[in-house]
């Protein structure tokens, strides 16, 4: 049955993301075991999976460890709506605030009875957003540039620079924020539809809060597009002026 936490999530509309501190680095705050979330159909940034792409568990520190975890950005970038603990983690997390807790309940996962506390972002997630610029660096330069809490997540999307993708400007100083803005016009696992407001003269980003895979179409305005590879592990797509609406399957 669920507990109070899942109840709660369970109120959020998909798509959204949970996040119990997880792998060596978040073990001590762990909640739940393994897919325990993701058997209930409650999204999870972390839990048991084993083919997740390896980009993702590079962004992320390392596979089974994940130290950059606790970084803003990523959470930020990844949609994560709420997290869960076994302890207050609330000074580790700025910008969100503690909607339930201490709940007690057993998990079944052979140990004793657990306090879980559930915190909740304080905005929105934003699942799809529209990014002005665009710069390649090398690769190995662009995990640490993510996970600073300094980095600029809805101003500036990285590229390998080995990647080819159009529109990307080569610049020191940031690009203006873009009056163009994106919505979900529809959402289900693998397929979701992107509608774009407003108009910039400029090449602008998609950014979805998804991991990219080569399987990915985004056909613009019903034309064949590419997806890239951003922030080193992200679904992005180059949008060119006066795109109206993004397919992504």
């Amino acid at each position: 049955a669920d507990d109070a936490l899942m109840t709660e999530m369970r109120k959020s509309a998909h798509p959204y993301r949970s996040y119990d501190p997880s792998g060596s680095a978040g073990g001590a705050a762990t909640l739940y075991q393994g897919s325990w979330l993701m058997a209930d159909t409650i999204p999870t940034l972390f839990g048991y999976h084993g083919n997740e792409s390896r980009f993702f568990d590079e962004l992320f520190g390392g596979k089974g460890n994940w130290p950059n975890q606790f970084s803003p950005t990523l959470l930020d970038l990844y949609a994560v709506k709420f997290i869960v603990a076994n302890q207050d983690v609330l000074q580790a997390f700025p910008g969100y605030r503690q909607t339930l807790g201490p709940v007690s309940f057993s998990n079944l996962t052979g140990r004793a009875a657990l306090a879980g506390y559930l915190f909740e972002r304080d905005s929105t997630p934003q699942w799809v957003r529209v990014v002005p610029g665009a710069v390649k660096i090398p690769a190995d330069q662009i995990i640490p540039t993510v996970v600073d809490p300094r980095f600029p997540v809805n101003r500036v999307v990285l590229y390998d620079d080995t990647t080819t993708v159009a529109g990307v400007v080569t610049g020191q100083e940031l690009p203006e924020p873009s009056p163009v803005t994106a919505s979900l016009a529809s959402w289900e696992p693998g397929a979701m539809k992107v509608v774009l407001q407003g108009s910039d003269p400029r090449t602008t980003f998609l950014l979805v809060a998804e991991n990219w895979y080569p399987g990915w179409t985004a056909p613009i305005d019903g034309s064949p597009s590419p997806t890239h590879r951003g922030n080193r592990a992200m679904l992005s797509v180059a949008v060119p002026p006066g795109a109206q609406d993004i397919t992504l399957r």
